[in-house]
């Protein structure tokens, strides 16, 4: 079809497509040593082998696709429509996933970040017909839409043919040993395509015994698209258990993979056969009577938990690397994850029980690793990109607020702000309340806000002259995202009580905390000495030339025992303010408020408080590196902060915000700290805007008699 954009595009994809790494594990089975060799489709674009369906998928249909308002539409439940979203992005094309509730918030957010769209088909959970009501309400959109284009994964041999010509001759080739058996992830059973039929031993698709969400195309009333589905059977296994699945989980790890299944989320025994040298059949291995039993590579002495794993890249036989990929694939919708230590000396904590990590960007090499290294994605924060259509939304919406209200610190806009920020874009909203309903991300990322360098102007020589009319709509934009998650609030003691303060370099402060910048900025919980402190710590990025990295890491549960975790729970660590808060850090006008003298007795006279609170297997953590100490005489508190510091120091990992980026930190998730840099003073350095975030705003009542 020439001059088909489309095909061009899907034409070049391809050719460009990397030749995914494969990488051999010797292991043990029933005491029988084997060899495993896997081929890490994870070091693929869009990090799963659906990349190379969703190209086969859309080539197919390119020929429909030439409309100017083409919609792309697909049930998915996981990894294809991220890729499918993600060439749809770069296509210029509307993609609307339609998915139920089990739908995984990782791969939702993917799907968002990219622009696609999630229509939501709400089928009762204990129900059977999860994919028929989304392949319904697929066909009313392909009904109702004009132009809407429906590749049909179920249906269309494009899903299944791709494998056989592209993808089982790529692995053939690349294995080097007599293998007797081959085993993938499958969900409507495209990649059991090069399995030839074979009477005597049909391919099995198994599926844990008492599990609620089944093999989706096997079993789930559409057939897989394979030359021969009639003669597919389902083996059914127990279900492991949570527990053995964590084992499971801890054995894989050990020999430096985490695995997955197509969906992105879900972890059944899915299998398909493989035996003999370039040939496929049904022959299953003997059942396994025992674990599987990982042999560790060289130096470690435990199996790795995903948990554990630090971000980065490491060889397989080399101590863990640092400076891993900093950018992710173009079009990915992934988030951008840089690796790194504190500034402090001492030799490097290699990674437990083996030599492996985790990155963002898999299919990046900056020469950090050697190519068969094992790159598993790791996403330490809940992140969303918005359209230009909604960033300009937004950017509008903030315009006006700046029109209509004096300052960003004025009561009547205080009180209006949480009312206002409803008529944010419907995407971010819905993402900030569900991200802030997480239990596991450190940080929420919105990434795509329009600054416009020019109406910025300089950067400030110092706080105090930050107020400019470049960045005042930008202040009041920070201000309604952080009205999504609770209410706003600023310090007394902190730059003159301003609820929107500024984080720039300011000449002759290098080396302070206040304003450093050559020096780095340690980890810390913010305001970490107060019981009012933030729950959100909210950060715009104006301007960043140098992408200076943010630092953040969570609570190193597991790699503390259980004697130290007691002593973090009690109240036996003493915590001082910072430097930001002394009358000699605040204008001359301020220095007489009496809060400064509440800010001297904690300075002088703190009262013991614990490290960590909460429910002990998710504790809120409560520390900064700089100005924690154990109680006078204590040493096994002294001992237990020690512990933690070296932890904290060991895991911290970096995230750049770009200009327009905004971030929020979870102050009770995670201790957050800054990369030191050099400062240009040329009008052009890095200049932040920051605010605090409360849940609740009555808590600080006491605060205020």
């Amino acid at each position: 079809m020439p001059g088909n954009p489309v095909l061009e595009h899907v034409s070049r994809a391809m050719a460009a497509y990397p030749v995914t790494p494969v990488r051999t594990v010797r292991t043990e089975i029933v005491s029988i040593p084997r060899t495993i060799t896997l081929k890490l489709e994870g070091h693929s674009p869009w990090r799963s082998v659906k990349g190379r369906t969703a190209l086969s998928l859309i080539r197919s249909v390119a020929g429909d696709l030439t409309a100017p308002d083409a919609t792309v539409v697909e049930s998915t439940s996981g990894n294809l429509g991220l890729a499918l979203s993600a060439i749809c992005r770069e296509l210029g094309l509307r993609f609307i996933a339609v998915v139920d509730h089990r739908q995984s918030p990782v791969i939702q957010q993917a799907i968002e970040a990219n622009g696609g769209e999630l229509d939501w088909v709400m089928t009762p959970d204990d129900a059977t017909t999860h994919l028929q009501d989304r392949l319904a309400r697929v066909r009313e959109l392909e009904r109702d839409l004009p132009h809407a284009v429906w590749p049909n994964q179920y249906e269309n041999d494009a899903n299944w043919r791709i494998h056989e010509t592209w993808t089982a001759p790529e692995f053939d080739a690349q294995v080097t040993h007599r293998a007797q058996a081959l085993f993938a992830g499958v969900s409507t059973g495209g990649t059991l395509a090069p399995v030839p039929p074979f009477p005597a031993h049909p391919p099995r698709a198994a599926d844990r015994r008492g599990g609620r969400q089944g093999l989706d195309g096997v079993r789930r009333g559409a057939p897989p698209p394979h030359p021969d589905r009639n003669r597919l059977q389902e083996v059914r296994v127990p279900h492991p258990g949570e527990h053995r699945r964590r084992a499971a989980g801890r054995r894989t790890a050990g020999c430096g993979l985490l695995p997955h299944p197509a969906g992105g989320h879900r972890h059944s025994g899915r299998r398909f056969q493989r035996c003999g040298t370039g040939r496929m059949s049904g022959v299953p291995l003997p059942a396994s009577r025992g674990a599987s039993r990982a042999v560790p590579l060289p130096g470690s002495r435990r199996p790795l938990r995903p948990d554990r794993l630090s971000p980065g890249l490491a060889g397989p036989d080399g101590p863990a690397l640092r400076g891993a990929p900093a950018a992710p694939p173009n079009g990915s919708g992934l988030p951008r994850l840089r690796a790194g230590r504190r500034h402090h000396p001492g030799p490097q904590r290699p990674v437990r029980g083996g030599r492996i990590a985790m990155t963002e960007s898999p299919t990046t090499n900056h020469g950090a690793a050697p190519p068969d290294s094992v790159a598993t994605p790791v996403r330490p924060w809940s992140e969303l990109r918005l359209t230009p259509a909604e960033a300009a939304d937004a950017a509008a919406l903030a315009a006006r607020c700046a029109q209509r209200y004096d300052e960003t610190d004025g009561a009547e806009f205080l009180l209006d702000a949480p009312v206002i920020a409803h008529e944010l874009p419907r995407r971010l909203r819905m993402f900030m309340v569900r991200a802030r309903l997480d239990a596991w991300p450190h940080a929420l990322v919105v990434r795509g806000n329009p600054v416009d360098d020019a109406s910025l102007g300089s950067t400030p020589v110092h706080w105090r002259t930050a107020r400019t009319p470049g960045s005042r709509p930008l202040s009041f934009l920070l201000v309604l995202y952080a009205g999504l998650l609770g209410d706003v609030f600023g310090w007394a003691t902190q730059q003159d009580g301003r609820v929107v303060t500024d984080v720039l370099p300011i000449k002759g402060g290098e080396h302070t905390l206040v304003s450093s910048s050559r020096q780095e900025l340690g980890w810390h919980t913010e305001d970490a000495f107060s019981p009012y402190r933030a729950d959100y710590v909210g950060l715009l990025s104006l301007r960043n030339p140098d992408g200076v990295a943010t630092t953040l890491a969570g609570v190193p549960l597991d790699d503390l025992d259980e004697r130290t975790l007691d002593v973090l729970f009690e109240e036996r660590f003493l915590i001082r303010p910072d430097d930001s808060h002394l009358q000699v850090n605040n204008s001359t006008a301020q220095q007489g408020r009496a809060e400064f003298e509440g800010i001297a007795q904690a300075a002088d006279r703190p009262e013991p408080v614990a490290i960590l609170t909460g429910h002990r297997a998710a504790p809120h953590l409560r520390v900064d590196g700089d100005f924690s100490a154990p109680a006078e005489g204590d040493e096994e508190a002294a001992a237990a902060l020690g512990a933690l510091r070296k932890l904290i120091d060991a895991s911290l990992y970096e995230l750049v915000l770009d200009q327009g980026d905004v971030a929020f930190i979870d102050n009770r998730r995670a201790v957050h700290g800054r990369r030191a840099f050099q400062p240009r003073y040329d009008g052009r350095d890095r200049w932040l805007k920051r605010i605090n975030i409360t849940r609740d705003l009555h808590r600080s009542r006491k605060a205020w008699a």
